[in-house]
């Protein structure tokens, strides 16, 4: 009877829950001592029994003790206890039973929609992987087009070497070619010389032979018209047999060949009269070229015929040289200066300067031994005036101290250059040291000597000048002071003190600049700092650089702008205290504070914005405490 009373009590199904049962799951077998719902899993049961737990157990300890007392009336007393305490636990389990019903259904939507995403994905999973492979396919073919397409880069013809592809020697050599050079186009020309029919670049390379030949012949006619055949017999030597023009070259190179073999020997006979001086001769061989066709020839007629009229006129002028200084040279000192000086002005490539050699070097001779007579009989400016036709290495030691001698003389005559040269400065050194080599035996010792101590204050002035100018050219300020006295040590009465004059000018407007720019420098180092304090430090030193230096308006410039950031910062400070005051509602002394930043200074307005505002405020103030 307890276990009729305790099965009726049993959670039972729902219908629905039933059906649901019967469809999706297997019908287990039911213990008596473990029964497990139908349709329900282990955990559904664990969920029961944690509802059920206490209720369980006492219908368990009663179905016990209703199986040892069989008695009548003690049953329907536990029957009637049971009936109470069941229907608790019934109205418990339903509850229960609802939830997990609840869960189960959820669960089961949980795992269709599960499974449908995962037919979905399978579904669509294939076109996605075969549009990945018709897109990698196409990215790929795409590239290889790219590839296949793109102008790959020149090669770089200052680094070609011999295993170098054929393509890239024959860029190069066309690059080169296009200069127009005659070793470029037969180097190109050797290089596809060799390619045959059966070669890659067949195509390119006969029509670069036909261009290459053809402007190296047109380079070599330009050379036979420039008289020059043995470069155009070359040039076009070096056409190949496989070139278009090959025929064309090697009837020009058979030509030019004759030509130089006639053109040679003709030279060598105009060559033979010119040198005898037969101009009837020499004009009458190259009488039968007046008319010639050929542009070699006839520009070698005109070149013959200029050669025939300038030894014609130089051989003119020199029988006049001669006749004017006639054969008696011992009377014609005067004459032969002059007769020196023009024989050197012949065209030096000719018959008439070859055979006036000889008599320049008779004539020196004897203007040189007229020079020391003169020199002995101390007619020292006929001496000096025949010597200086004549090289200073030519002459005797004591003509070349006479030359030396005139040169001092020039010197001293010439007044000190206000800005001396390198040049000056080496001529004094020569001059000087060729004037104390003369001997005491020598009659231009004394007179020597007078024109030494001029050239040797010069000197010594540059010198000093010289050292001084290095030592200010490097531009330190503690150095200059010391170049400047260098310099004003030159004397008034010294040759080169208007020089020194001038560089101690420069040297101390140097000094005044780098001395101001230091100041300026040091004046802008503080004025960074932006306190007060450092702008008036700043000021200070600017202030330095006086009136009529070169720097004073950048000075005055700076000064300006700082005294400006000053009463920046002195109205600023001004205002941020009238703003404090402002802010505990004290106006009128903001007020006061503000009114202190007067007129034209640079926050009056901003200034005077607050005081406006200030004011409304204070009258707004004292209307409410009225």
């Amino acid at each position: 009877m307890a276990h009729k009373a305790i099965d009726r009590f049993r959670p039972q199904a729902s219908a629905e829950h039933q059906a649901a049962s019967e469809t999706d799951l297997p019908v287990q077998p039911t213990d008596s001592k473990t029964a497990v719902p139908v349709g329900g899993s282990v955990e559904s049961f664990a969920n029961v029994s944690r509802i059920t737990g206490s209720e369980g157990l006492e219908i368990a300890s009663q179905s016990a003790q209703s199986d040892e007392v069989d008695d009548p009336e003690t049953n329907d007393l536990v029957d009637a206890d049971e009936s109470k305490k069941l229907g608790q636990v019934a109205d418990i389990t339903d509850s229960s039973v609802k939830a997990e019903t609840q869960k189960r259904k959820a669960a089961k939507f949980f795992i269709q929609a599960t499974s449908k995403l995962k037919q979905g994905a399978k579904a669509l999973g294939t076109p996605l992987v075969w549009l990945g492979v018709v897109a990698f396919c196409g990215g790929t073919g795409v590239a290889a087009i790219s590839w296949l397409t793109d102008v790959p880069p020149n090669p770089n013809c200052q680094q070609l070497w011999f295993f170098s592809a054929d393509a890239e020697r024959l860029f190069c050599a066309e690059q080169a070619a296009r200069s127009g050079n005659p070793s470029a186009l037969l180097a190109g020309i050797k290089l596809i010389e060799p390619w045959q029919d059966n070669h890659t670049l067949e195509k390119p390379a006969k029509r670069l032979m036909r261009d290459w030949s053809k402007n190296v012949l047109a380079i070599a006619r330009q050379k036979t018209g420039q008289n020059n055949l043995k470069q155009a017999i070359y040039l076009v030597s070096k056409i190949p047999a496989n070139s278009p023009f090959y025929k064309d070259a090697q009837q020009s190179e058979t030509r030019w060949r004759k030509s130089q073999i006639k053109g040679n020997a003709l030279e060598k006979s105009i060559e033979s009269a010119l040198e005898q001086r037969n101009w009837q001769k020499a004009e009458a061989i190259i009488l039968p070229f007046a008319n010639q066709q050929d542009e070699y020839w006839q520009q070698q007629f005109i070149r013959m015929q200029e050669r025939i009229m300038t030894e014609r006129l130089s051989d003119n002028q020199l029988q006049a040289i001669r006749a004017e200084v006639g054969t008696d040279l011992s009377k014609a000192a005067v004459k032969l200066g002059p007769a020196i000086a023009a024989v050197e002005q012949l065209p030096p490539k000719t018959y008439a300067r070859a055979t006036a050699e000889d008599d320049v070097v008779q004539w020196r001779k004897a203007l040189a031994n007229s020079a020391t007579q003169q020199l002995e009989k101390g007619n020292l400016a006929e001496a000096i005036a025949q010597a200086k036709w004549l090289p200073v290495q030519s002459l005797s030691p004591t003509l070349q101290n006479l030359v030396w001698f005139d040169q001092a003389t020039q010197l001293n005559q010439q007044m000190p250059a206000a800005i001396p040269t390198e040049e000056n400065f080496w001529q004094l050194i020569t001059t000087l040291s060729a004037l104390r080599q003369i001997q005491p035996s020598s009659p231009l010792y004394a007179v020597a000597q007078s024109k030494t101590l001029p050239l040797a204050d010069r000197l010594q002035d540059l010198t000093q000048l010289r050292g001084a100018k290095f030592v200010a050219e490097t531009r330190s300020l503690p150095l200059l002071p010391i170049a400047i006295q260098v310099a004003q040590a030159i004397a008034p009465s010294r040759p080169h003190r208007l020089y020194a004059q001038t560089l101690i000018s420069v040297w101390q407007q140097d000094q005044q600049q780098m001395s101001d720019r230091a100041d300026i420098i040091a004046a802008e180092k503080f004025a960074a700092v932006g306190t007060p304090q450092s702008l008036n430090t700043a000021i200070a030193y600017a202030s330095r650089v006086s009136l009529g230096r070169a720097l004073r308006p950048t000075a005055q410039a700076a000064i300006f702008d700082w005294k400006q950031r000053l009463l920046d910062l002195e109205d600023q400070a001004l205002l941020n205290q009238a703003q404090k005051l402002a802010i505990a509602n004290q106006y009128a002394q903001a007020i006061q504070l503000a009114n202190k930043i007067s007129d034209g200074r640079p926050l009056h307005n901003q200034a005077q914005t607050f005081v406006q505002q200030w004011s409304l405020a204070e009258n707004s103030r004292s209307m409410e405490g009225n």
